[in-house]
């Protein structure tokens, strides 16, 4: 809409709401319903659109939110800490740690003839970076690194960081396959191999 020309589309300055089977059009401005959309109030139309579905349309769920995490962390404690800052006070710093991944990572179906494999994976991922290895584990088990280690310290007094010790990486060997992609099963927190 911003990029083109929205002449003749005869958008009045509503807001259309689908709430389970019913819909309502609500006003974005006083006499919205009677005020169209043109190339110059365009901007002002995403604006109030963008106002409604981010704040307006959920401010009762909003309001629940922030009355439980002003609970949890009052409202003055927040001015002292930068946005990063804080995002490490809630999630920490993730550290993944391949010798301690390589320590409890289960292998089936390797041979000897393949156990090449092993060693080119070990070298790789020692090689991969903090962001290259989050992605790495958020393509074998689904999860962010913060979420691998809460899901298995979940209550528990210990600290994150031995996270592949609670639940291991595997990886499986399939055998020769040219031209197939390593694939991941995210639930068994397990990556199929083929021949390289």
């Amino acid at each position: 809409m911003l990029s083109n020309s929205v002449e003749g589309l005869e958008q009045p300055f509503t807001f259309e709401n689908q709430l389970f089977d019913q819909n309502t059009t609500i006003e974005l401005i006083p006499n919205g319903y009677d005020i169209i959309v043109d190339d110059e109030n365009k901007n002002d139309f995403v604006a109030k659109v963008c106002e409604m579905k981010m704040h307006r349309q959920i401010s009762d769920e909003i309001a629940s939110f922030l009355k439980g995490f002003y609970h949890v962390m009052p409202v003055d404690a927040l001015d002292i800490f930068s946005a990063s800052e804080f995002q490490i006070l809630i999630a920490g710093i993730p550290t993944i740690n391949v010798e301690d991944m390589k320590k409890t990572a289960i292998f089936n179906c390797f041979t000897n003839e393949v156990e090449y494999l092993k060693d080119w994976l070990w070298e790789i991922l020692l090689e991969f970076s903090q962001k290259e290895l989050a992605a790495f584990l958020f393509f074998t088990s689904g999860l962010t690194p913060f979420k691998y280690l809460l899901t298995f310290y979940l209550g528990s007094l210990k600290p994150p960081g031995g996270g592949f010790a609670e639940k291991p990486i595997r990886f499986k060997y399939m055998g020769d396959y040219p031209l197939r992609l390593p694939i991941a099963h995210t639930w068994y927190k397990r990556i199929i191999s083929v021949l390289y």
